[in-house]
């Protein structure tokens, strides 16, 4: 399955600290985030 920016699922690593749909969700990040 492919996600919607066109990277395949596999390429999340496991441990991932947050969901697939949190990480699309770029409102769900604080300003300073990064």
């Amino acid at each position: 399955t492919v996600n919607e920016t066109n990277l395949p699922k596999e390429t999340f690593p496991v441990d991932c600290p947050f969901s697939q749909e949190q990480v699309l969700n770029w409102d769900y990040f604080p300003e300073n985030s990064f």
